[in-house]
Protein backbone atom coordinates (compact mmCIF):
# COMPACT_ATOMS: atom_id res chain seq x y z
CA UNK A 1 0.00 0.00 0.00
CA UNK A 2 2.84 2.37 0.88
CA UNK A 3 4.62 1.57 -2.41
CA UNK A 4 1.43 2.41 -4.29
CA UNK A 5 1.16 5.86 -2.70
CA UNK A 6 4.90 6.45 -3.18
CA UNK A 7 4.62 5.73 -6.92
CA UNK A 8 1.69 8.12 -7.29
CA UNK A 9 3.60 10.84 -5.44
CA UNK A 10 6.73 10.40 -7.55
CA UNK A 11 4.70 10.36 -10.78
CA UNK A 12 2.93 13.61 -9.84
CA UNK A 13 6.22 15.32 -8.93
CA UNK A 14 7.94 14.14 -12.14
CA UNK A 15 5.10 15.44 -14.31
CA UNK A 16 5.24 18.82 -12.53
CA UNK A 17 1.64 18.68 -11.43
CA UNK A 18 2.04 20.49 -8.14
CA UNK A 19 -1.66 21.25 -7.67
CA UNK A 20 -2.57 17.59 -8.09
CA UNK A 21 0.28 16.62 -5.76
CA UNK A 22 -1.02 19.07 -3.18
CA UNK A 23 -4.50 17.63 -3.52
CA UNK A 24 -3.08 14.13 -3.20
CA UNK A 25 -1.08 15.11 -0.07
CA UNK A 26 -4.18 16.68 1.45
CA UNK A 27 -6.15 13.51 0.74
CA UNK A 28 -3.43 11.40 2.35
CA UNK A 29 -3.49 13.62 5.47
CA UNK A 30 -7.28 13.30 5.67
CA UNK A 31 -6.98 9.50 5.40
CA UNK A 32 -4.41 9.43 8.22
CA UNK A 33 -6.60 11.65 10.42
CA UNK A 34 -9.64 9.45 9.73
CA UNK A 35 -7.55 6.37 10.62
CA UNK A 36 -6.43 7.97 13.87
CA UNK A 37 -10.00 8.97 14.75
CA UNK A 38 -11.23 5.42 14.07
CA UNK A 39 -8.44 4.01 16.26
CA UNK A 40 -9.34 6.45 19.05
CA UNK A 41 -13.02 5.50 18.76
CA UNK A 42 -12.16 1.80 19.04
CA UNK A 43 -9.86 2.49 21.99
CA UNK A 44 -12.53 4.55 23.76
CA UNK A 45 -15.08 1.81 23.20
CA UNK A 46 -12.69 -0.77 24.66
CA UNK A 47 -12.05 1.45 27.70
CA UNK A 48 -15.79 1.89 28.26
CA UNK A 49 -16.22 -1.90 28.06
CA UNK A 50 -13.42 -2.42 30.60
CA UNK A 51 -14.92 0.15 33.00
CA UNK A 52 -18.38 -1.40 32.59
CA UNK A 53 -16.96 -4.88 33.24
CA UNK A 54 -15.24 -3.59 36.40
CA UNK A 55 -18.49 -1.93 37.50
CA UNK A 56 -20.38 -5.19 36.99
CA UNK A 57 -17.80 -7.09 39.08
CA UNK A 58 -18.19 -4.53 41.87
CA UNK A 59 -21.98 -4.71 41.67
CA UNK A 60 -21.93 -8.53 41.85
CA UNK A 61 -19.60 -8.36 44.85
CA UNK A 62 -21.82 -5.77 46.54
CA UNK A 63 -24.81 -8.06 46.00
CA UNK A 64 -22.86 -10.93 47.54
CA UNK A 65 -21.84 -8.74 50.51
CA UNK A 66 -25.46 -7.69 51.05
CA UNK A 67 -26.64 -11.32 50.96
CA UNK A 68 -23.98 -12.24 53.53
CA UNK A 69 -25.00 -9.26 55.67
CA UNK A 70 -28.64 -10.35 55.54
CA UNK A 71 -27.60 -13.84 56.66
CA UNK A 72 -25.60 -12.26 59.51
CA UNK A 73 -28.56 -10.12 60.49
CA UNK A 74 -30.80 -13.21 60.56
CA UNK A 75 -28.30 -15.03 62.80
CA UNK A 76 -28.01 -11.93 65.00
CA UNK A 77 -31.79 -11.66 65.36
CA UNK A 78 -32.06 -15.36 66.15
CA UNK A 79 -29.35 -15.01 68.82
CA UNK A 80 -31.08 -11.95 70.28
CA UNK A 81 -34.41 -13.79 70.42
CA UNK A 82 -32.70 -16.63 72.27
CA UNK A 83 -31.22 -14.13 74.72
CA UNK A 84 -34.61 -12.52 75.23
CA UNK A 85 -36.15 -15.89 76.05
CA UNK A 86 -33.31 -16.62 78.49
CA UNK A 87 -33.82 -13.24 80.14
CA UNK A 88 -37.57 -13.84 80.45
CA UNK A 89 -36.98 -17.24 82.06
CA UNK A 90 -34.45 -15.70 84.45
CA UNK A 91 -36.76 -12.83 85.43
CA UNK A 92 -39.27 -15.37 86.70
CA UNK A 93 -36.75 -16.33 89.39
CA UNK A 94 -36.53 -12.69 90.51
CA UNK A 95 -40.22 -12.83 91.23
CA UNK A 96 -39.64 -15.61 93.73
CA UNK A 97 -40.08 -18.79 91.73
CA UNK A 98 -37.72 -21.48 93.08
CA UNK A 99 -35.05 -22.89 90.77
CA UNK A 100 -36.14 -26.33 89.70
CA UNK A 101 -33.41 -27.00 87.10
CA UNK A 102 -30.03 -25.46 88.07
CA UNK A 103 -28.42 -26.44 84.75
CA UNK A 104 -31.11 -24.65 82.74
CA UNK A 105 -30.80 -21.66 85.07
CA UNK A 106 -27.01 -21.62 84.57
CA UNK A 107 -27.43 -21.80 80.81
CA UNK A 108 -29.89 -18.90 80.88
CA UNK A 109 -27.52 -16.81 83.00
CA UNK A 110 -24.62 -17.54 80.64
CA UNK A 111 -26.85 -16.66 77.69
CA UNK A 112 -27.74 -13.35 79.32
CA UNK A 113 -24.05 -12.51 79.70
CA UNK A 114 -23.36 -13.46 76.08
CA UNK A 115 -23.39 -10.31 74.00
CA UNK A 116 -22.13 -10.34 70.48
CA UNK A 117 -21.83 -7.34 68.26
CA UNK A 118 -23.24 -7.34 64.75
CA UNK A 119 -20.62 -6.90 62.04
CA UNK A 120 -21.70 -6.04 58.56
CA UNK A 121 -20.02 -7.53 55.51
CA UNK A 122 -18.94 -4.51 53.49
CA UNK A 123 -15.61 -5.49 51.99
CA UNK A 124 -16.55 -4.35 48.49
CA UNK A 125 -17.84 -0.98 49.70
CA UNK A 126 -14.65 -0.43 51.70
CA UNK A 127 -12.59 -1.31 48.62
CA UNK A 128 -14.65 1.08 46.47
CA UNK A 129 -14.23 3.98 48.88
CA UNK A 130 -10.58 3.41 49.74
CA UNK A 131 -9.53 2.99 46.10
CA UNK A 132 -11.64 5.89 44.88
CA UNK A 133 -13.52 3.61 42.52
CA UNK A 134 -16.96 4.53 43.86
CA UNK A 135 -17.28 6.77 40.81
CA UNK A 136 -17.23 3.63 38.62
CA UNK A 137 -20.79 2.92 39.72
CA UNK A 138 -22.88 4.97 37.33
CA UNK A 139 -26.32 4.41 38.86
CA UNK A 140 -26.81 7.21 41.40
CA UNK A 141 -29.56 5.27 43.22
CA UNK A 142 -27.18 2.38 43.91
CA UNK A 143 -24.39 4.72 44.95
CA UNK A 144 -26.65 6.70 47.30
CA UNK A 145 -28.16 3.48 48.66
CA UNK A 146 -24.69 2.18 49.54
CA UNK A 147 -23.77 5.43 51.24
CA UNK A 148 -27.08 5.43 53.17
CA UNK A 149 -26.58 1.83 54.32
CA UNK A 150 -23.07 2.66 55.47
CA UNK A 151 -24.29 5.66 57.46
CA UNK A 152 -27.07 3.55 59.02
CA UNK A 153 -24.53 0.96 60.16
CA UNK A 154 -22.44 3.72 61.72
CA UNK A 155 -25.51 4.87 63.68
CA UNK A 156 -25.84 1.51 65.47
CA UNK A 157 -24.91 2.44 69.02
CA UNK A 158 -22.17 0.52 70.74
CA UNK A 159 -22.67 1.81 74.30
CA UNK A 160 -25.75 -0.40 74.74
CA UNK A 161 -23.42 -3.36 75.23
CA UNK A 162 -21.79 -1.90 78.32
CA UNK A 163 -25.13 -0.49 79.49
CA UNK A 164 -26.76 -3.93 79.42
CA UNK A 165 -23.71 -5.50 81.01
CA UNK A 166 -23.80 -2.90 83.79
CA UNK A 167 -27.52 -3.45 84.37
CA UNK A 168 -26.98 -7.19 84.57
CA UNK A 169 -23.93 -6.72 86.77
CA UNK A 170 -25.96 -4.63 89.23
CA UNK A 171 -28.46 -7.47 89.53
CA UNK A 172 -25.75 -10.08 89.91
CA UNK A 173 -25.90 -10.21 93.73
CA UNK A 174 -29.58 -11.07 93.55
CA UNK A 175 -28.86 -13.68 90.87
CA UNK A 176 -26.17 -15.17 93.08
CA UNK A 177 -28.50 -15.20 96.05
CA UNK A 178 -31.18 -16.95 94.02
CA UNK A 179 -28.79 -19.54 92.64
CA UNK A 180 -26.91 -20.04 95.93
CA UNK A 181 -23.53 -19.65 94.26
CA UNK A 182 -20.37 -18.11 95.62
CA UNK A 183 -18.96 -16.09 92.71
CA UNK A 184 -16.65 -13.06 92.81
CA UNK A 185 -18.51 -9.79 92.90
CA UNK A 186 -16.17 -7.87 90.59
CA UNK A 187 -15.91 -8.08 86.81
CA UNK A 188 -12.86 -9.80 85.40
Amino acid sequence: MIKFFRKIRQKLLVENRFSKYLLYALGEIVLVVIGILIALQINNRNEVKKVRATEMVYLKNIKSDLQLTIAEIDKFIELRNTLIQSAKRTLVYFEGKPISDPEAFNKDIVDIYTWERFYQVNNTFQELTSSGNLSLIKDEKIKNGLLNIESLYKKIPLPWISCVSNMTWKRRPKLLKIAHYQMPMQPL
